[in-house]
């Protein structure tokens, strides 16, 4: 908390919350590269080490979305990170406006964003942004690293599709279970960031943010 005291008093809050921001969104991005790297690298050597026994057959069941634990794992850990932020940002004030430092920053964003939709030298993350409904600045941090999560996993698998056989089959054939880990993946996020104390959780609404995910 006190950290970020002084970064609001330099004037340097929004800045760190952004860089905070990219920082997890880049994580994320890389450790869904990795997995899909390595789905069709497992899926062949699944098929040479293939047998008609049941326990290779399962095992190259699971070979199918087994490579993504790593990307979920760093999501939750991210999206725990940004929640535990965000927890602390609403509960320190600016003194001059009453107004707490998460307050000050989605205001500042939205400006910023205004700005930048009229500018032709905006960031490409500026630009996959959009201001957040008044309803939904309590989970600023954590509602705008999920929609990336979702936008990265729907954008990488889409070009994945196209570019891969191996790894369309792959997906496609172990779809189940791959929907199954990432409900699995909604939920244990809701059990780490449950609503306690009065501190809003990660997500608005853990129904729909599954839905999104697995829209992607």
């Amino acid at each position: 908390g006190l950290a970020f005291q002084v970064y609001f008093n330099l004037g340097e809050l929004d800045q760190v919350v952004e860089s905070t921001l990219a920082q997890h969104t880049n994580l994320i991005a890389a450790a869904l590269e990795t997995a899909l790297t390595k789905i069709p690298q497992q899926q062949q050597q699944q098929q040479q080490q293939h047998s008609s026994s049941s326990s290779s057959s399962k095992a190259a069941s699971a070979s199918g979305v087994g490579s993504l634990e790593a990307f979920l794992k760093q999501g939750l850990e991210s999206l725990v990170d940004l929640w535990q932020m965000q927890r602390v940002l609403s509960n320190k004030f600016d003194p001059a406006t009453n107004r707490s430092f998460l307050e000050a920053y989605t205001m500042g964003r939205g400006k910023a964003l205004g700005g930048a939709s009229s500018s032709s030298s905006s960031s490409s993350t500026q630009q996959q942004q959009q201001p957040l409904a008044a309803a939904d600045q309590p989970y600023a941090l954590t509602l705008t690293l999920w929609n990336a999560i979702c936008a990265t996993l729907g954008g990488r698998l889409s070009t994945a599709f196209y570019k891969s056989i191996s790894l369309k089959n792959a997906l496609v054939g172990h779809y189940p279970e791959l929907a199954r880990s990432l409900r699995a993946f909604v939920h244990l996020l809701q059990k780490e960031t449950s609503h306690t104390s009065g501190v809003p959780s990660a997500l608005p609404n853990y129904k729909s943010a599954a839905s999104q995910l697995l829209r992607g």
